[in-house]
């Protein structure tokens, strides 16, 4: 069960993410909640033991992380009433991705290893199946993000040549 909330709860982020144009702070505040999530529902489902503390404290880490960026994010946005895009420190920007990178790269072997040990492929499994790959482009996205931050041509290269394939 915990699968299908996932995968909902990331359809939701990925409909709502046209919002983020308009209001920064709905992305932000989206992935507190993803990693909230996580970190307390499918966390206590999982039907592995080990190397479950390592993962509630990275998650704890990237959760404090994120809420930093949210926080750098709300007070540029009161601020300035034009604001596009916070002008966040680069390391904190590189920190976030590193944290995000691990935690979810971690998830995701997690999952995908649950999802072995299931005895029988229902529908929830192949939901499963279905949130680990949109997880990975949640990742992808803040590997963007963190590239527009240090170099903003260079991200829309990037999506230049990621709109060929």
């Amino acid at each position: 069960m915990a699968y299908r909330f996932l995968l909902f709860l990331e359809v939701f982020i990925i409909c709502i993410i046209p919002l983020g144009f308009s209001y920064p702070l709905v992305l932000s505040a989206s992935a507190l909640v993803l990693e909230l999530y996580v970190l307390f529902f499918l966390g206590k489902v999982s039907n592995l033991r080990k190397g479950r503390l390592f993962m509630y404290f990275l998650g704890a880490s990237a959760f404090v992380v994120e809420l930093i960026w949210f926080i750098l994010d709300l007070s540029y946005t009161v601020s300035y009433v034009d604001g596009f895009f916070a002008l966040n420190q680069p390391a904190l920007s590189l920190l976030r991705f590193t944290l995000w990178f691990f935690f979810f790269g971690l998830l995701l072997i997690r999952l995908i290893k649950s999802l072995i040990r299931e005895p029988f492929v229902t529908t929830s499994v192949v939901m499963g199946a279905g949130a680990g790959y949109l997880m990975l482009g949640f990742v992808g996205g803040v590997l963007l993000n963190t590239i527009f931050y240090f170099h903003p041509l260079l991200s829309f290269l990037c999506l230049r040549i990621l709109q060929l394939f």
